[in-house]
């Protein structure tokens, strides 16, 4: 009888703890929904305007965003001295860094950041020379590949990579540098060039492990343009596709212009027939826009294109000109980068109609 009991008491313990176990399970799984991001429109923003041109220059041309937060945003590119292409916005104002104490007479091309203290550049220093430079979170300091010697190289146009310890870039001539756990090393892709050509990578872009490079040959007053499309690693590079720019192709396989990495973790590329994203093995074309300057992708359901005096916002179904009223002040404001945190949204654009030429950033919020 005992032992019946016994029993009994172990069989009703067994089910209180899977009981207990059950309803703890199901509690949990209740109690921690997956949130649901929440993302502005740009036309519910309340938007401010904010113009960049240093004095006495007759070019002050900004063009791309590098952004951490809504308070902390470089943007460069091209001033006409050759000497302050960088801003930096904290949240309250937009202030010059004045490079030139570091990079003499340089132009900034492409930035990377692997964290706040660890940015990357390049560009160069006139049509002959290149220029690779580092920030560490206080100093902006020039980088020498092939240090100790001093051996100058092609300007270079592009530079990236999936984590510090491995990044690429290229340039003009064909130009390929490696940094692989602090050694460089460089190597040259080989195309057919015809006479007096002019050979330049202009893009790159590492994803998913793998390297892609758009490049092109052209030559004037002779008719000649080729682009190419190549993907590989150091040393072992292959051309995927190509194209003869001088004839009649009613349709593009690619966007020969650009690359661009959404932070929704795809790949796309942009050209003046459209917009294409990377499916694995080959390029799916998927909108030609009304402004085609710039093309920006945060999210699935988020996505900018931008052009002379507006843009097109993508909220996941349709594709709508944002037609903001600011945009009727900057009519004649050439927009090419975007950033956004799905809250704050920054406009970068550039005025070409008269002198001086200078930067319009627009915010809303």
């Amino acid at each position: 009888m005992k032992t019946k009991l016994l029993s009994n008491r172990i069989f009703l313990t067994t089910i209180k703890v899977i009981t207990i176990i059950f309803v703890t399970y199901s509690c949990s799984e209740t109690i921690t929904p997956p949130k649901e991001e929440v993302l502005k429109d740009p036309r519910e923003m309340t938007w401010t305007a904010d113009t960049l041109a240093y004095p006495e220059s007759i070019q002050t041309l900004m063009s791309n965003i590098l952004a951490f937060n809504s308070k902390d945003i470089f943007i460069y590119g091209h001033e006409f001295n050759a000497k302050r292409n960088l801003y930096h916005y904290d949240g309250n104002k937009w202030e010059v860094y004045d490079l030139n104490k570091y990079l003499y007479g340089y132009n900034v091309s492409k930035m990377v950041a692997f964290s706040r203290n660890n940015i990357w550049g390049v560009g160069d220093r006139g049509s002959l020379e290149g220029l690779i430079f580092t920030y560490n979170g206080t100093t902006w300091a020039e980088v020498n590949p092939f240090a100790p010697y001093t051996k100058k190289y092609p300007p270079l146009f592009s530079i990236d990579g999936e984590n510090p310890t491995e990044f690429y870039t290229c340039g003009r001539e064909g130009i390929v540098l490696n940094y692989k756990n602090g050694i460089w090393a460089i190597d040259t892709i080989k195309v057919y060039l015809p006479k007096n050509p002019n050979y330049r990578l202009h893009d790159l872009v590492v994803y998913k492990n793998e390297v892609f490079i758009l490049g092109a040959v052209s030559t004037f007053p002779e008719l000649y343009e080729m682009h190419y499309f190549i993907k590989g690693k150091l040393n072992n590079w292959s051309i995927i596709d190509s194209m003869d720019f001088t004839k009649n192709i009613p349709f593009q396989r690619l966007g020969w212009g650009s690359f661009i990495k959404g932070s929704n973790g795809k790949l796309y590329s942009k050209g003046y027939q459209g917009y294409y994203e990377w499916v694995g093995s080959s390029w799916n074309y998927f909108y030609n826009p009304k402004y085609a300057w710039g093309f920006y992708v945060f999210r699935d359901n988020y996505m900018l294109s931008l052009g002379r005096g507006g843009a097109e916002y993508y909220n996941g179904e349709n594709w709508i000109d944002l037609g903001l009223t600011i945009f009727k002040k900057y009519g004649d404001v050439t927009f090419r980068a975007a950033w956004t945190d799905g809250k704050e949204l920054f406009l970068v654009g550039n005025t070409f109609d008269s002198y001086p030429q200078k930067t319009i950033v627009l915010h809303g919020k």
